[in-house]
């Protein structure tokens, strides 16, 4: 058996970080609790829908991210991996700033993820990051439907409804980006077609 090098803690490798706290996160999200026997039985009860093929799927992403760790010499960023190795090194202050990252995967499959100042992040189907963020947030998580960004025109025109929600200027200095795989990204300065 060889044994892979990789940092004391890497939340590259960490299932828990990018398997099973985001489900239980979705699960519990806005919900307040009074005790915390209240809180061990939601949180049971939210580990207690999880499927075999749930925690299959999470050892296949697992068994993929530590391909793409060994890749790129364990740093999970393509490219340089600075954040990640201000976070995980010893005696380096970690950057302190929250990113969206967007792009798609070798097989083409959109995807966005957060990072946090800690070097963890998060894999989402849609979500915000600065100020007025968790109006944005609890916007899409009211709106959003698999059905309804099934298609480019109704995942911007949500995207720019959420965004409205926060610009106090309105639609006019709204300016919005489209990424498409293999293709390079597009500015729409006008996003009056698209709402109309």
């Amino acid at each position: 058996m060889a044994v892979v090098p990789h940092p004391p803690y890497s939340p590259d490798l960490a299932p828990c970080d990018f398997f099973l706290f985001p489900k239980m996160k979705i699960k519990l999200k806005g919900r307040r609790f009074d005790t915390v026997e209240e809180i061990q039985v939601e949180t049971q009860t939210v580990l207690n829908t999880l499927t075999k093929k749930d925690f299959q799927g999470a050892f296949e992403k697992w068994q993929k991210r530590w391909d793409r760790c060994m890749r790129s010499q364990g740093d999970y960023f393509e490219g340089d991996g600075l954040k990640q190795k201000y976070t995980q090194s010893n005696g380096r202050r970690p950057f302190g700033i929250s990113c969206l990252l967007a792009g798609f995967d070798y097989d083409g499959v959109p995807h966005l993820y957060q990072t946090e100042p800690s070097g963890i992040y998060y894999e989402w189907k849609a979500n915000a990051t600065g100020r007025s963020a968790k109006t944005v947030r609890e916007f899409l998580e009211k709106y959003y439907t698999e059905e309804l960004v099934s298609s480019e025109k109704g995942t911007v025109k949500l995207a720019i409804r959420a965004l409205l929600e926060v610009v106090q200027s309105g639609r006019k200095n709204l300016e919005i980006a489209v990424m498409r795989r293999g293709e390079p990204m597009q500015v729409c300065l006008n996003v009056r077609p698209v709402l109309d």
